[in-house]
């Protein structure tokens, strides 16, 4: 048993549900207008096939959805309330509590579990991930989770219905991200407020059941995609020349003439050819060869190496500046970050200045690269807020740019510069 008080839970849930199955059917059923409708699209539309499970069905209001729109979908739920609900609108059910499911592995294209989860403790929510997982096809099933942001776990008196006592659980975003990372490759979470209460926030969250990868599989997969499109890489990216304009202007004027920087994850080295240009010592690093390549062409020092790995290539102190735009925040997990933000900094001389460029979105984890003939890579995108809490492991940047999607016309961009600790340094002077 995943947890001790599971059962007490479980009867109280039952006990309130059973008893107020009708009202709870008439304060949810304007989820949809409200808030829902294109979460539970973007659920139906991410499947390959129809065999959907409904876990915590409550009185069928996704389940007849989903079945309305063609899909092969049953409902799971442990009152009998709700039960006799479901069945007198003709909706498939079954009555099992959620440690009692058990579906065949690798049988369901898709696990719908809006808010159901957010009523058991988060230790039986994990054990529900491990079982889901592994009843979920891979690596194409899709799993969507409703969540309610807030933090901590345990029993509340719910006034809607009396002062029943019940058992709830709250998410940060981070730590669901977080905790569904461990069980699905690939996880997508979307904030979205209800417009009649917008204190309350949901966490909608889709999950693919890729495999779940350590960070080594991250940089063999991008070495993959960049060997074999290196070239087709080097002309999407020539945008990025203007669009970075500014932000290589401040970071150079930093370094200073004739200043040794890194470019990490160099690319075919767009940027570290420009900064050459500008009487600067670039050196690329990139776990391409054929990127490698590329930059040797351009009369650049370039060398092979893992992000992950760079104080094994390069010696503590070693540069005046270090440049990474979108690589080091966008092609590892999230997990790694902190390690690879420690290295920067050690590779760095007092003062320098350490850019950051990253993508802002809600999405980590693998995908299928249609831009490279579907060859899999690992793409983290961040909330802005939690992007600025990871990267004080680099101190308060002395220069930030927020670039929207309107402008790069692809992505929006949080571009940060930051300098190594040096207490003799003033370090007032800010952009945005």
């Amino acid at each position: 048993m995943a947890s001790d008080i599971y059962e007490e839970i479980l009867q109280s849930h039952c006990s309130l549900f059973d008893a107020n199955a009708r009202e709870y059917e008439q304060r949810t059923q304007a989820a949809y207008s409200k808030y829902l409708q294109s979460f539970a699209d973007s659920f139906l539309d991410q499947l390959k096939g129809r065999r959907i499970a409904d876990l915590g069905c409550g009185p069928g209001r996704d389940l007849g959805y989903f079945i309305s729109h063609g899909y092969d979908a049953v409902g799971i739920d442990g009152s009998q309330g709700m039960i006799e609900l479901c069945r007198s609108k003709g909706l498939p059910v079954l009555h099992h509590d959620f440690l009692s499911v058990d579906f065949e592995p690798a049988s369901l294209d898709g696990v719908w579990a809006y808010t159901s989860f957010t009523l058991v403790p988060k230790s039986v929510f994990r054990e529900m991930l491990s079982r889901l997982s592994r009843m979920l096809k891979s690596p194409d099933g899709i799993a969507a989770f409703g969540m309610i942001a807030g933090n901590g776990e345990g029993w509340k008196q719910d006034h809607k219905y009396g002062g029943v006592r019940r058992y709830v659980a709250r998410y940060s975003r981070a730590e669901l991200e977080s905790i569904l990372l461990d069980y699905f490759g690939s996880v997508w979470i979307e904030e979205v407020a209800d417009p009649e209460k917008p204190e309350r926030v949901y966490l909608h969250a889709l999950c693919r059941n890729t495999a779940v990868s350590a960070p080594s599989a991250a940089g063999q997969a991008a070495k993959r995609l960049f060997n074999s499109f290196a070239s087709v890489y080097e002309q999407r990216t020539q945008t990025g020349i203007a669009l970075l304009e500014d932000d290589r202007r401040v970071f150079a004027e930093r370094v200073g003439s004739g200043g040794r920087i890194l470019d990490v994850g160099a690319g075919p080295g767009r940027d570290a050819k420009l900064f050459m240009d500008c009487g600067l010592r670039p050196v690329c690093v990139d776990i391409s060869e054929a990127n490698v390549e590329l930059c040797a062409s351009k009369g650049l020092e370039a060398v092979v190496g893992d992000i992950a790995e760079l104080d094994r290539l390069f010696e503590p102190q070693s540069f005046d500046g270090i440049w990474a735009n979108c690589s080091v925040t966008n092609w590892i997990p999230k997990k790694a970050l902190k390690d690879v933000l420690r290295q920067l900094k050690s590779l760095a001389k007092p003062g320098a200045p350490i850019f950051i460029g990253s993508v802002l979105g809600g999405f980590q984890g693998w995908e299928a690269d249609n831009k490279y003939d579907g060859l899999p890579r690992y793409n983290t995108h961040w909330k802005r807020e939690e992007l600025k809490d990871v990267l004080q492991e680099l101190g308060e940047p002395f220069y930030s740019r927020h670039i929207p999607a309107e402008q790069s016309l692809r992505k929006a961009y949080l571009n940060t510069i930051h300098l190594v600790s040096n207490r003799s340094l003033n370090l007032e002077k800010s952009f945005e």
